[in-house]
């Protein structure tokens, strides 16, 4: 599975656990906030990654990237390339997803919810930045490492427009990152 941690002959999964993992072995400096109530929010922002911004994520990747080079590849090795994808994967209906996004791109249904998804997050971001300079409170978090990946896509699918246009606490953050 991927991605998979293995530490002291002990096999870690899914990247919200493994960050985790690595901040409870290596606790300097700490990742995860001292209050309960940042707790809770750090762990918002990591279930909200988990469950919605990640399988979005999947799918704008497909549709404005990958499907353009999997094309490339000739009908025949497209096919097997779209065949080998798990049952289960990013989400359970991934394997036939993906053969949508690939053959249909931005013309998939439920595209545009994706982006307006994105979109909503980037928009609680800016807001939540209003009092505070990073996701969880006062202090870099596991809710900033959660998130990191997710503005790093849109910004090398050429996306960045998404928060640097109107959303300026976001773009801090980010250059903060």
């Amino acid at each position: 599975m991927v991605p998979t941690l293995v530490h002291d002959g002990h096999v870690i999964v899914e990247s919200t656990v493994i960050a985790e993992y690595i901040d409870d072995v290596f606790p300097n400096p700490p990742l995860k906030p001292k209050t309960p109530l940042g707790l809770a929010a750090m762990r918002l922002w990591t279930k909200v990654v988990d469950e919605e911004v990640h399988p979005a994520c999947g799918e704008l990747t497909f549709v404005s990237c990958h499907r353009h080079i999997l094309q490339r590849l000739g009908k025949e090795k497209l096919q097997e390339f779209l065949d080998s994808t798990p049952p289960i994967s990013v989400t359970p209906y991934w394997h036939e997803r993906k053969k949508e996004l690939v053959t249909k791109g931005f013309a998939a249904a439920g595209v545009a919810e994706k982006f307006r998804l994105y979109d909503r997050y980037l928009a609680k971001m800016e807001e939540t930045f209003v009092s505070q300079p990073w996701l969880a409170g006062g202090e870099f978090t596991l809710a900033d490492v959660a998130m990191t990946p997710y503005l790093n896509r849109l910004d090398m699918l050429g996306m960045s427009e998404m928060w640097t246009r109107s959303r300026p606490r976001v773009t801090d953050w980010w250059a903060r990152i």
